[in-house]
């Protein structure tokens, strides 16, 4: 059927004019995640793009393939960055517009694997502690949730000029724009 067909699917946007050297793909697991690594001047750089399955059970599997995958690939990286669709909010208490008690969220616990992995942080949430903004509305369930996000280590975060939720036409999600600068870093 036709959902299935675009049940799945990623993209990443980088400016190729900021693009560096030493441009690779590391990873892929087919239409759910992408792994690059690229270098600017002495920085190596890792973004890892992803579009987690809405299917609760399956996300699990789909987290423990990925930290696999990084496991072998992420050593010698100086700024990280991990974005994309989790399909799961980390706290329902700030990420959801309606919290179901003792809801869990599938996938979380090795989601945090990841993020010890990577030493990653929600860059959001480092910006918005109590912030409330979403990024995905459900016709189906009338809610509002942030389960589109971007993650960095320190350094990357250290970076950062803005972060922002845009409204596009041709999603029920917003995107997330991130902005940094390598500038203190190359000088």
């Amino acid at each position: 059927s036709v959902i299935e067909q675009n049940s799945k699917g990623m993209a990443l946007l980088i400016n190729h004019k900021h693009l560096g050297t030493n441009f690779r793909k590391i990873f892929e697991i087919a239409g759910r995640a992408l792994g690059l690594r690229f270098s600017i001047q002495q920085i190596s750089i890792l973004v890892v793009g992803l579009y987690a399955p809405a299917n609760a059970g399956a996300r699990p599997l789909f987290f423990n393939e990925l930290n696999g995958l990084i496991e072998q690939n992420h050593a010698n990286t100086d700024l990280v960055l991990c974005l994309g669709d989790f399909n799961f909010v980390e706290d329902p208490l700030k990420d959801r517009s309606v919290t179901y008690e003792g809801r869990y969220e599938p996938g979380l616990v090795q989601f945090i694997s990841t993020k010890k992995l990577l030493s990653i942080k929600d860059i959001y949430r480092e910006q918005n502690p109590h912030g409330t903004d979403f990024s995905h509305y459900s016709k189906q369930y009338k809610t509002q949730s942030r389960i589109d996000r971007v993650y960095g280590n320190p350094v990357i975060i250290d970076c950062l000029l803005q972060s922002e939720f845009r409204t596009v036409s041709f999603s029920d999600h917003k995107m997330v724009v991130s902005s940094f600068t390598l500038d203190p870093l190359l000088e």
